[in-house]
């Protein structure tokens, strides 16, 4: 089955991503190009969970954005491979694109199963627990990290590959969170995953881009209000910035939701993503 991963690091390129933030030419002469390379070709698009949320473009996204991290955090080409394979099934056990902890659970169980064991054939026995740990954490708190990890058998000597990895996972699908709105800087894990977000704005459809520029838009105008609301001595109008944000978040997804490009007020006509 062709798949778009053929013409996604192309498109990008042209899109100039390297003069936004200088990432992509080194890449693509690192091993971990290769690794995501080999990724790409062994990914089976139609066993993926269908959706414009968290279908094939995202899984193909949070790929890449795995691979630069595994760079970026010098992981051994056999770590990366395993984020990689992560990153591919992290949402095989969606059932709809709402909010859901328990997906990773149902997600590690599909890969455990028959139905799919050409997606660890190649891996490991010893991976195999870290796999569908990492897989089963990356939908919940990090509080519970160390539960998954005891949870699917993680060996006490692989604790801290397990860790990293799902650590990595995490950050990944995290920066594709610019198609929802609601990217939080914050709970980014990896100091250097910072540096990624103009590269993960700009990977997207013009759907996406439109609805990621204007959650960019509305992160940034939060931003400014809070910081006015600061100067004059009202931050105990602060809430209403939250209020304002909390709005606007709800509106961009669900115009994602229903497909519409549709701006948020007052801000929505700025445009922030070249």
């Amino acid at each position: 089955m062709k798949t778009k991963h053929e013409l996604l690091l192309p498109a990008l390129l042209q899109r100039g991503w390297d003069d936004a933030c200088g990432r992509l030419a080194p890449f693509r002469k690192s091993v971990y190009y290769e690794l995501l390379m080999s990724a790409y070709a062994q990914l089976r698009v139609d066993r993926l969970y269908q959706s414009t949320l968290h279908g094939p473009g995202h899984i193909e996204r949070v790929m890449l954005l795995g691979a630069l991290i595994a760079r970026n955090e010098s992981l051994s080409p056999a770590d990366a491979r395993l984020l990689l394979r992560c990153c591919a099934c992290h949402d095989l056990g969606r059932v709809n694109d709402l909010a859901d902890a328990e997906h990773g659970a149902r997600s590690a169980a599909m890969l455990a199963s028959d139905a799919f064991a050409y997606a660890r054939a190649d891996l490991p026995d010893r991976d195999l627990p870290i796999l569908y740990a990492a897989v089963a954490a990356h939908s919940v708190s990090d509080k519970r990290r160390g539960e998954m990890g005891e949870r699917y058998g993680v060996a006490p000597t692989d604790f801290a590959r397990y860790g990293e990895i799902a650590a990595c996972l995490k950050d990944a699908d995290n920066l594709d969170r610019v198609r929802l709105h609601d990217l939080d800087p914050s709970h980014l894990r990896h100091e250097e995953s910072l540096a990624l977000i103009p590269l993960a704005l700009r990977g997207k459809d013009d759907f996406a881009r439109y609805h990621a520029n204007q959650g960019l838009v509305l992160l940034v105008a939060e931003g400014v209000a809070s910081m006015a609301l600061s100067i004059l001595g009202l931050e105990s109008l602060g809430f209403l910035v939250g209020l304002g944000g909390l709005a606007g978040t709800i509106k961009g997804i669900s115009n994602v939701l229903r497909g519409k490009k549709e701006p948020l007020p007052f801000i929505g006509g700025i445009n922030l993503l070249k």
